[in-house]
């Protein structure tokens, strides 16, 4: 469990609405108005996909996104 902790090490940028994780390759953040987190990340065909975490909680959001 202690290596995904490292993989998952976040970055706070900027106002605290934007958290990198997995050395930037997944991009946690707040739409303005919202107050759930959602995450973006590339696809294989290079476009980015978003989708929500579905909380509000930015632990819980980490953890809604780490692989199984």
């Amino acid at each position: 469990m202690s290596n995904f902790n490292y993989l998952f090490a976040d970055t706070i940028v900027g106002d605290d609405t934007v958290v990198k994780l997995i050395d930037g390759k997944v991009i946690v953040h707040k739409r303005p108005g919202s107050s759930q987190w959602q995450c973006r990340f590339k696809l294989a065909n290079n476009k980015w996909h978003n989708a929500t975490t579905g909380t509000d909680n930015i632990e819980q959001a980490k953890m809604a996104i780490q692989p199984s």
